[in-house]
């Protein structure tokens, strides 16, 4: 990938979506994050971040599309068959590129490809295509990282070495690894990581089971949670990531209707767990 040259060592971070209802976006410095990833706000936080960023030392990294002002988050759809739908989603990039560059973000991820049905075989690589080559040259053009995040349901891309396909063809362009997503689909998280390791620049850190995904989304990570019940192995396969990657950064990605306290044991955990990996390093 190219180096803009951006922090190079793991940033402990949390997205927004941890940010319960009606919470000011203020409320994410009690986690004392190294980097917040931006998502899911409209506009008129836009300053507020901005500020925060700057008075409180706060790195930036976006998660688009940002802003959107809608009461329900906009359908991003970067290989749908519906041109419309797919140059909508070019047009959120650049919207996207614009706020990292006014927030100095440290790198701006992207769903790839559609998550949401219809999945339209036909014609799929030349929309990829099509689209992957606009964002990888807004990439250069904007001098911010982008990154793939993997996805779970789409059939038409989500193996570890479909992905590694797509980085191959674009060396522009790096890689989110959502580990939940990763572990939601039939391929063991331990195969992303051995085929995409040089690409992750990101990584998404949340739990999950195939069974209470659908009723509670990305729940926060925790020390009760058990591979044997379902659960990611969250402890191990960072463990495992890290010891093959140099991700810029560790993202915190729970929702925040699982309450303020549940944040505070991630954060502590997941310092913990690099602080541990670390101390492992060569001297």
């Amino acid at each position: 990938m190219v180096d803009f040259g951006t922090c190079r060592h793991e940033h402990c971070g949390v997205s927004s979506s941890v940010l319960g209802p009606g919470d000011r976006v203020e409320r994410l410095l009690e986690l004392r994050p190294d980097v917040v990833e931006w998502y899911g706000l409209p506009s008129s936080e836009l300053r507020a971040i901005e500020r925060l960023a700057e008075e409180h030392a706060v790195r930036s990294a976006v998660h688009g599309p940002l802003p959107f002002d809608g009461l329900q988050p906009p359908r991003f759809a970067p290989t749908s068959a519906d041109p419309d739908l797919a140059g909508r989603a070019l047009t959120m990039v650049r919207e996207t590129l614009a706020c990292a560059r006014a927030l100095d973000a440290i790198h701006v991820v992207f769903h790839f490809p559609d998550p949401d049905p219809p999945y339209v075989r036909r014609g799929f690589e030349a929309r990829a295509r099509a689209f992957l080559d606009e964002v990888a040259e807004l990439s250069l053009r904007y001098r911010i990282p982008i990154l793939l995040e993997n996805m779970t349901p789409n059939p038409l891309l989500r193996s570890p070495d479909d992905y590694r396909a797509v980085l191959d063809r674009y060396d522009e362009l790096g890689l989110c690894l959502d580990l939940g997503h990763a572990h939601l689909t039939s391929y063991p998280v331990e195969e992303y990581v051995e085929a995409l390791a040089d690409r992750v620049e990101s990584v998404h850190v949340y739990n999950t089971t195939p069974s209470r995904y659908a009723r509670n989304g990305h729940e926060p990570i925790g020390e009760d949670q058990d591979a044997a019940e379902g659960w990611l192995d969250w402890r191990a396969d960072l463990l495992g990531l890290l010891t093959v990657a140099t991700p810029r950064a560790l993202v915190l990605e729970h929702d925040g209707r699982h309450g303020p306290d549940s944040s505070v044991r991630a954060v502590t955990g997941l310092r913990a767990l690099v602080a541990w990996a670390r101390s492992k390093e060569p001297a």
